[in-house]
This record gives structure tokens, sequence and C-alpha cells, in this order.
């Protein structure tokens, strides 16, 4: 055993100087000697080898893109042009930082290594022996931009994405999350009709109402951040671009896009591509469009495909125009697909009575039965079952009245804020086999038509709605006049579809009328009298009165 250790040791000894004299074999009378590197003993003659997630990049000036590697050596990296966009490694990736518009390439090398040889000698060996491999990425800076609508791309956001990197972002929005439950609770009951169906996304509105803080000042950003709750807004900030990157589960289809509409009219505050631009496109992954016109139809018509692009084609022809006087505006959507852990049977799928505040309707009511495992909650007040998507990443939260003779929206809203947070996700619940499980195949189509500026403002929002608003990051006199949210949805047999756009419309107050001077006017004598169309000024009756 020690003779055999021995003739190992001279063997090691014997490949160490082969390869530093760069003799990759030797035959010796007697016996063949091979030179391995590492305990596993691969061989010598391996080559390296180097792929990446991407060889093409576009970018705006500022941003920065992550191109994956996967190589069997050391990587390095190296800039044709510094100027327009630096490279550097971390980790698996290779990290590109935009300087300046034009286009560069950056140069990838994986060298591979056999010998272990830290000096110019492998160096020198491993470019002779083809040990050596690079790629090269192409960078774009700040092109292909409309010159009508300039544009930068709104970045995919798929289950594709590194999941350890959302994973990492769920878990870091946990400070956050409560808050959004909290303004979403508030919001809905704020919004809430008795006679009808109410649908809205809190995280579109949240957003959206995030992205324009990042441009408030003073006491607009104060009551902002105070009605979303936020008491960490640069931490928000920080996590929210990684969180709507992707998905959590593979099966579920999880979108978020944001975007800033900049219009001719908007006297833009100085320094707003550093304090409101770049932490949109950074934080908030936005798209950003300049010089936008408003009284233009061809920018209808560009943001309703934006929206329907966004939403899966779920929300279509949102704007039907703008107000020529616009001057900016902030539009978040958002889009969701999953299917049931536990999809039910078209076949089970029968009419049954629902019996809503009108009374009984006939719906079709699908049905499972015996779903194991299933979460199942109850107290004096409610019951609730949490069914789930996919790999049980995304739930939906079904409650109802532990009482069938009270209304559960009713008895809802009768709660304090504390007990609906306590309740929706914090219920508690645990596994039980539902022998029968039914539930409505419905869809929503639901439109705020003013609720929600009425319902931020109940809830503490006021002065960006106001000439007092403080906007200055954006523009001069710049305050919000339109606040519009538009949601969908679809539950089948397969799962559910949802989407949500969240619309922000900026004015200026310099664009408002003045008020005109108070004056009396009594009709007691004869007068004349017109009906027009206000839009194009035509008019549709005329007439005079000279007695009554």
């Amino acid at each position: 055993m020690k003779k055999q250790s021995f003739i190992n040791r001279i063997k090691r000894s014997i490949c160490a100087v082969l390869a530093v004299s760069m003799i990759s074999a030797a035959i010796f009378e007697g016996g063949a000697v091979t030179c391995y590197t590492g305990s596993n003993h691969a061989s010598a003659a391996k080559k390296a080898t180097l792929k990446l997630s991407k060889t093409k990049v576009t970018l705006s000036k500022g941003k920065t893109a992550k191109v994956k590697i996967t190589a069997n050596g050391k990587v390095t990296v190296a800039s044709d042009n510094k100027k327009i966009a630096t490279a550097s490694i971390s980790k698996k990736y290779v990290v590109i930082k935009a300087k300046k518009n034009g286009t560069t390439n950056i140069r990838v090398t994986c060298t591979y290594n056999p010998y272990k040889i830290k000096n110019y000698l492998a160096t020198k060996y491993n470019k002779k022996k083809n040990n050596s491999k690079t790629l090269k990425i192409k960078v774009t800076v700040g092109k292909g931009e409309s010159s009508k609508v300039k544009s930068t791309a709104t970045p995919k956001a798929d289950a594709t994405v590194d999941p350890e990197v959302i994973e990492n972002a769920a878990r870091d929005m946990k400070p956050y999350t409560g808050a959004i439950k909290t303004f979403g609770n508030k919001t809905l009951k704020a919004m809430h009709s008795d006679n009808d169906n109410t649908f809205i996304s809190p995280l579109s509105i949240y957003m959206a109402f995030a992205m324009l803080a990042n441009g408030a000042s003073g006491n607009t950003y104060n009551e902002i951040v105070n009605t979303l709750g936020i008491t960490d807004f640069a931490g928000f900030n920080n996590v929210i671009g990684n969180y709507i990157s992707g998905s959590l589960d593979p099966e579920v289809t999880f979108k978020v896009a944001d975007s800033v509409w900049l219009g001719k009219k908007l006297q833009q505050a100085a320094g707003i591509n550093e304090n409101f631009v770049n932490p949109l496109q950074t934080y908030y992954k936005s798209e950003v469009r300049k010089d936008v016109d408003f009284a233009s139809q061809e920018t209808v018509d560009a943001a309703n495909k934006w929206v329907e692009d966004k939403t899966g084609g779920m929300i279509k022809n949102l704007f039907q125009g703008f107000d020529p006087e616009m001057v900016a505006m902030l539009i978040n959507a958002l889009y969701f697909e999953g299917r049931w852990s536990n999809v039910f049977k078209a076949e089970n799928t029968v009419d049954e009575p629902f019996y809503g505040v009108n009374g009984p309707n006939t719906v079709k009511m699908m049905t499972n039965q015996y779903v194991t495992k299933s979460s199942y909650f109850e107290n004096d007040k409610f019951k609730g079952l949490r069914m789930s998507y996919g790999r049980h990443y995304y739930v939906m939260d079904i409650l109802m009245s532990a009482d069938e003779n009270v209304n559960t929206t009713t008895l809802w809203n009768s709660l304090t804020d504390e007990e609906r947070d306590n309740i929706l996700g914090n219920a508690d619940y645990s596994d039980v086999t539902v022998k029968t499980l039914k539930l409505p195949k419905f869809s929503i189509d639901y439109s705020d038509n003013g609720k929600l500026m009425t319902a931020l403002r109940g809830m503490g929002m006021n002065e960006v709605f106001t000439a007092n608003a403080n906007l200055s990051k954006i523009g001069n006199n710049a305050f919000v006049n339109e606040v519009k949210h538009k949601a969908v949805l679809e539950v089948t047999e397969e799962g559910s579809k949802a989407a949500a756009v969240t619309y922000i419309a900026l004015a200026t107050s310099a664009y408002r009328p003045e008020k005109p001077k108070e004056v009396d006017f009594i009709v007691n004598r004869p007068f004349v009298f017109a009906i027009r169309d206000n839009w194009s000024g035509a008019v549709l009756f005329l007439g005079e009165v000279n007695k009554l």
C-alpha cells in the first residue's frame, strides 16, 4: 500500500514537471504516465466552454443589465469602448452599465486552466491549446427611439427570471405587504356598493401612486406616502423592481408593466431625469415616452395598444381621448394567469341558483369533490377556503359569513381595518378534505367611474388633486386632475385570469382658466337660447323667448 502511494506521488511530480514544460503527456518504457487535474481526474484535453443568456443588449443611459454566464473556467470581461458601456462580473452574471449613447461590444472570455498553473506559462499554454473562448455581447445605448414618441423598452416579466431573484425579492417585500393589504382593504371599503360588484387591484393602484410619489415633495409627498402606509419609501423603491420582474411560480404568469408619458406642454422641472425619470426606470422598470402630443389620436392609439399588450388583451380601448391640455400621465398595468392546482372538470359544471342581493339567479356552478389537503378556517363571523394555483405560490382566498342569513360584504365592511387585515392572509387555516366544493364560473369587468379619486381623498390624499400640489420634481404647477382604475377577472374550471390598469393624468394649474368675476344673472325678461354640441360647436337647437 505504501509502495503504491509512493508511486502515485512520483507520477504526480512528473506531471507537474511536464505541465510546466508544456508537454501534455509522456510515455515511459514499462508504463504510461497520464496527467490529471483535480480530484475527479478530468482529462487534460478538455476545452474552455462558455455560454451567454443573450448576445445583444439595448439600454438607456444610466441603466444596467445582467447577462447570465455558463462557463467551466475563469471569466473576464472587457469593453471595446468604456465611454459607451462598462462591464463587470458579479457571481454568475455579466453586469453591463450604459454610460452614453452609442454601440460597443463587451468581450467575455472564459479561460480553462487544466493544470492550475497561476503564472505566465498558464496563459501562454492555454492560448496555444485553445483553452480559452471569447464571446461578444453587442450593447446599444439610447437607440431605437421613435422620433414621435421617444421610448425605452419595458423589460418582459415572466417565469423564466432566475427564481432565486424573485424569491429573495418576495422575502424583501414582506415589510411592505401589510401596508399594501391595509391600503387595499381601505380602498375597497371606500369604493363598496351595496347592490353591485366591486373589483380592484390594490397593487396596481399602490404602485401607480408610489411612482407619483417619486415626483412629489413637501406635504404632497407626505400625504401620498402616508395614505399608502409606506414608512420606508427608499426601501420600497429598492425592492419593488425585483419583485415585479417575474413570477414565483413557473406555472403562473405574473407580469407588471409601468410607463410614464411626458407631454410636449410639460414645463419640465430642472433635473427631472435625475430626480424622477431615472428612479422610475431603475426601480419600477418603467418605460418612458417623451414629447407626447396628448391632442393627437396617435397618442390615444399608442396608449390603448400599450395597455392591451400589457394586460394580455383583457383590457382594450381604455382611452377614448385625452384632454389636449394634459401634460403627463403614469400608467401601471398588471396581468395574472394561473391554473388551479386542482382543476374543475367541465362535465361537472351545472346550472344552479346563486342567491345574490337582488334574489336568486341561475349561474354555471363548478364542482369538485373530495379535494384533499385544502386550507380552511372558520370563526364566529366567517368561514374561508384557500384555493391555490400552480405550485401553491399564488392563492385565492374566498370568504363567506358563517351565518347564511348575514350578507357577507355588509359584515366585511362592518369590521375595523385591523380585523379585516387579520382575517385576510392571517387567519388560522388548517388542512381539511373538502367533500364538495362549488364555485360559480364568473367574470367581472369593473371600472371605478371616479370612485377611486373620491376614495383616496377620504383616505387623506388631498393636496395632489389641487393646484397646491407639490410635484416639483416633474414640472411647474403640475397636479393630478384624473385617476382611472379598471380591473377584469375571469374564473373558469381551469383557473383564473385577471388584469388591471391604474392611470394618473397630470395637468398644470397654469392652464386653468381664471376664476370669472361674480355677477347676478336673473332671467326675468325675453331671452335667446341654444342647445349645441360643445365639442364641435355645432348648434343643435336655437330659440328665443319673448313671453312665458
